[in-house]
């Protein structure tokens, strides 16, 4: 009989200690199931209040993408350096004034932001008239090639010869170009 109730008496203690552990993992589970159901009611009432994208979002991204790609195809390919001093020495010949290369540097490549381009320098020497002068550096940064800019120009005036106030006088002109190409 002592066995019976010791075995009684043991049954009742597993059946506390498993009904503690089935208990206290429940508890914690619903405090888990409250503090997630709060996250999830926050996170609904923020995806509510957030504005929902425009009805032609993709058609604006299409036509970015459209711009993106047309604004890159305006820097031309790789293009020959001969070909390139040999229009810069016609639209000085057109300008009237006199064009000589004084130096060139190899196509090289270079960055802007993400994008790194093949870049080709030129150093000329220009000497003409003022307002000559004025209309090639405007046709060059306006002209046949697109992606042709001026990175350094230093003039200075001739002294020696004509009035001071004609404003054909003779101006000699130092200018540092370069081109790019399209990114790669």
């Amino acid at each position: 009989m002592n066995t019976k109730k010791l075995l009684i008496i043991l049954l009742v203690a597993v059946l506390l200690v498993v009904y503690y552990l089935l208990g206290t993992g429940y508890l914690k589970q619903r405090r888990e199931y409250a503090a997630l159901s709060s996250r999830v009611a926050d996170t609904t009432l923020a995806l509510a209040q957030m504005a929902k994208p425009p009805d032609d979002l993709e058609t604006k991204l299409a036509a970015a993408q459209a711009d993106l790609d047309a604004a890159r195809g305006l820097l031309p390919a790789k293009p020959s350096s001969t070909k390139l001093v040999n229009t810069i020495l016609r639209l000085a010949e057109a300008c009237k004034v006199k064009a000589i290369p004084l130096s060139t540097s190899p196509w090289a490549k270079g960055s802007i932001g993400d994008y790194s381009y093949e870049i080709f320098r030129i150093n000329i020497a220009v000497t003409g008239g003022f307002t000559d002068l004025v209309n090639f550096v405007d046709r060059l940064e306006n002209g046949e090639i697109s992606s042709l800019t001026v990175e350094n120009i230093n003039v200075t005036r001739d002294t020696m010869s004509g009035a001071e106030g004609t404003p054909g006088k003779p101006v000699s002109a130092t200018i540092t170009l370069a081109i790019y190409t399209q990114p790669n």
